[in-house]
């Protein structure tokens, strides 16, 4: 009876957390100005993303229009309202942050922090080979994979750092509920950084399709098709658990390694190591991309990897200066003047 009592007071705790009211009024838009368009409508929810700038106190925000599909259902609904209560609820340096919203079943709009450098899928197709030798593509690499890793151990644990972590005698901050991004790759991988502070910084965003683990299930049923295919875990849709974020992450490496590739699990170490990659780099990922769940890493034990597999590069001379502004095409760019006015 004391297990079914714990099992209930966490479903209500879920159930309360999922369900708190977001707001449907779609007066939230007329706050807001349009600076500019960067990305149209396509075939699914997305009804457009636009720059935008609040009328009241000048911040910058990207705004992500949803639009439901002529067929939507009630879990194309609730993926909408997760992605919002989802970012409204995490806090964390490699997580955008939210700044407002609406739903209603006939639109949505989604106001967040922008990353004014693009995706990670940006800067493979545009910017790598032009500015970056192999040394340093690889340098770039292993600091993705470590600060979406710190995300990930956030989404799980709800510690915000590998250090926060070993200093806890607990697996996860008490009554935290385990999340699953579900989704990782390049492009939903941003890059940022500010006038002030040009080091790039990675931010892991698009959470529409995120899964609370609930504590008496090992894994969850994904509840709909969603994201690229060519990316997933061998156990996506039917199952999802923390170890399929894990995969992600190599998933995220082979991409960039390798992005006319289609991502292979159950990798044979070596394969990337033909790819000019370190040896280090190619036992990390193949690991990542285990096809059995209880194969991969932990997520502590991955980011401890990608923290060592960066020092190394540092102590060669490598350094985050170097990934500063000027080598990134400034994706969201806007005039000053549309910003005062």
């Amino acid at each position: 009876m004391r297990s079914l009592s714990k099992r209930n007071d966490w479903h209500n705790r879920y159930e309360r957390d999922t369900c708190s009211p977001i707001p449907t009024s779609e007066d939230i838009d007329d706050s807001w100005r349009l600076v500019k368009s960067v990305a149209n409508p396509d075939g699914g929810f997305n009804g457009g993303i636009d720059l935008v700038v609040n009328k009241h106190d000048g911040l910058l925000a990207v705004r992500k229009r949803l639009r439901p599909r002529p067929r939507c259902t009630g879990h194309d609904h609730m993926r909408w309202r997760r992605e919002m209560l989802v970012l409204r609820k995490l806090d964390h340096h490699n997580i955008p942050k939210y700044y407002d919203g609406f739903f209603t079943p006939e639109r949505g709009s989604l106001y967040m922090q922008p990353c004014r450098l693009g995706s990670v899928s940006d800067f493979v197709d545009s910017h790598r080979k032009k500015y970056l030798s192999l040394e340093m593509q690889e340098f770039f690499l292993w600091y993705i994979l470590h600060e979406v890793a710190e995300a990930v151990l956030y989404m799980q644990t709800g510690f915000k750092c590998l250090a926060d972590a070993r200093r806890s005698h607990r697996d996860k901050v008490k009554g935290w509920v385990s999340l699953v991004h579900g989704d990782i790759r390049p492009d939903q991988i941003f890059l940022n950084n500010t006038e002030s502070d040009p080091t790039t910084r990675v931010m892991l965003g698009d959470f529409g399709f995120a899964q609370f683990i609930k504590p008496w299930h090992s894994c969850e049923v994904h509840d709909g098709p969603g994201g690229k295919s060519s990316s997933k875990a061998p156990e996506f849709p039917s199952q999802i658990s923390t170890a399929t974020d894990i995969f992600g992450l190599g998933a995220v490496a082979q991409l960039y390694i390798a992005p006319c590739e289609k991502v292979k699990a159950g990798l044979n170490q070596g394969w990337l190591s033909q790819l000019h990659v370190s040896k280090e780099l190619d036992s990390l990922v193949c690991r990542l991309v285990a096809v059995q769940p209880a194969d991969r890493p932990t997520i502590r034990e991955a980011l401890q990897e990608t923290e060592w597999g960066l020092k190394v590069r540092e102590d060669r001379g490598l350094g985050l200066s170097l990934m500063a502004g000027p080598l990134f095409k400034c994706l969201y760019a806007f005039p000053r003047t549309a910003l005062s006015n």
